[in-house]
């Protein structure tokens, strides 16, 4: 198949979190699986031109956006198999933020995205190949699939509208629907209107061919009140083309046997995590012969982290140390930060670190993820590559990836949502570690289920050779 993702970022060029990786991983393993993909991005000031060699196609696309035109220009590059265009516009795009600057959105955020998403319209539609489907990733491409049913209608390719994120709607001044080169018409309860506002999320769900999210719980929660802020009866209504698919882990990334992070790998013989372990010990400090929880992810309350701060104190007297990687907040930096220096098990690290991230997972006992909601979630499925433990909440996408864990006696499952039952499965941590090595069971036990991008991919084929949505 002929498949274009549009999308707000995409690694390795750009990203801010877990959509730029999406993209990446799942373009890459359809490329591999024979299909032509492409990928449109925004060319940002910000993009990484050593990630591959860009170049001007010499392509230029313009925009019409009330009384203004914007002009952008397409640019190229070709990493493992998939064309990534970037679409330039110095005056949206060239500044020195994605999204915004500081705490901050841009205020002309709905300017910039709408733009954008007609310019890979325009493109395609002037090409003499466009796709067979534009499969388009969150709110900044909620346009997408409106703008083909107003300009594009000629046009044979599908829609696929991938909900990454809920929470984040695209909400925006009604005023500027003609900016957004858009009519009245499409302003009302049916369509992109949500409580006075205009929603770009709502327009992807609406206006899409099919909707997909990043496991089949987020899909169902999404359409249940508290979960998808103020959205689940919108999409409770199209669940007929609504379907979770759960993302992948990249199996060649994230490889104990042929990782170049780790000097002591699986094929090294029995003692292979203690060798890990030993590592971090003389780097940080951390004690060899006690057991390891590690938390990997962004500092958010959602990650669960409001959690193991309440539970610090209790943590701390426990014969076990705790490191945390990750970045994000910035009270939340300070207060685990004040952790660190206060007691002796705690360590932090408080830029993402890749090579650390990879010592941390082959060194681990355990996977601390607690979070409050998790679409997904794969920093336990990571470590279960390694020989660590689960710890989790089971909230959305983490209830559908830890069921061949808790068959096989392999994950330690909150039972409820509390500091007690947090150090509850703490101690039973502890416990199951002075009984005996669970390191080759919980390896084992990551063979029972498969989570590589390839199973992703073939599921996404499906969607866009369905001549229906399937539902959920």
């Amino acid at each position: 198949m002929n498949i274009a993702h549009i999308a707000g970022e995409a690694a390795p060029f750009i990203q801010t979190g877990g959509l730029g990786t999406f993209i990446e991983k799942l373009a890459s393993a359809q490329a591999s699986a024979g299909h032509r993909v492409r990928i449109c991005v925004p060319l940002y000031l910000l993009t990484d031109r050593e990630a591959g060699e860009i170049a001007d196609t010499e392509v230029r696309i313009n925009v019409s956006a009330g009384e203004r035109e914007y002009e952008f220009a397409v640019h190229r590059a070709l990493v493992n198999r998939v064309e990534y265009l970037f679409f330039g516009n110095t005056e949206l795009f060239g500044r020195g933020g994605i999204y915004g600057s500081g705490d901050f959105d841009y205020a002309d955020n709905d300017l910039r995205y709408a733009a954008f998403s007609q310019a890979c319209l325009f493109y395609f539609a002037g090409g003499s190949t466009s796709p067979d489907v534009i499969h388009c990733h969150d709110w900044q491409t909620g346009l997408v699939p409106l703008y083909t049913s107003l300009l594009f209608r000629d046009m044979k390719w599908k829609t696929v509208f991938t909900i990454h994120d809920v929470q984040c709607q695209g909400l925006f001044q009604r005023m500027d629907l003609e900016e957004l080169n858009l009519p009245w018409e499409v302003y009302d309860i049916e369509g992109i209107e949500f409580y006075g506002q205009i929603s770009f999320l709502k327009a992807g769900i609406v206006y899409a061919d099919f909707i997909t999210t990043v496991s089949p719980a987020y899909a169902r929660d999404i359409q249940t009140e508290g979960f998808a802020g103020g959205m689940e009866g919108i999409i409770a209504k199209y669940s007929y083309k609504l379907k979770g698919i759960l993302n992948g882990i990249d199996y060649n990334v994230w490889n104990p046997v042929a990782d170049p992070y780790i000097k002591c790998r699986t094929g090294g013989g029995n003692n292979w995590k203690k060798e890990c372990k030993k590592g971090l010990a003389e780097s940080f400090g951390i004690h060899p012969d006690r057991p390891l929880f590690v938390m990997i992810g962004r500092m958010s309350n959602r990650k669960g982290l409001e959690l193991v701060l309440d539970a610090a104190a209790d943590l701390a007297q426990k014969e076990a140390d705790f490191f945390i990687l990750g970045h994000g907040d910035k009270s939340y930096v300070r207060i685990i930060k004040k952790l660190a220096d206060s007691f002796g098990n705690f360590f932090i690290h408080t830029k993402y670190d890749h090579a650390l991230a990879h010592r941390l997972f082959a060194a681990a006992d355990f996977i601390l993820a607690p979070s409050v909601y998790e679409p997904f979630g794969s920093s336990h499925l990571i470590g279960t590559r390694y020989g660590a433990v689960p710890l989790v909440n089971p909230s959305g996408g983490t209830e559908d990836t830890v069921k061949c864990f808790t068959d096989n006696g392999c994950a330690l499952v909150m039972n409820e949502y509390t500091v007690a039952e947090l150090l509850n499965k703490v101690d039973e941590a502890i416990r199951l570690y002075s009984t005996g090595d669970l390191t080759q069971k919980v390896m084992e036990s990551s063979c029972c289920a498969d989570f590589s991008w390839e199973r992703a991919a073939a599921q996404y084929l499906e969607i866009y050779q369905s001549p229906d949505g399937g539902g959920t």
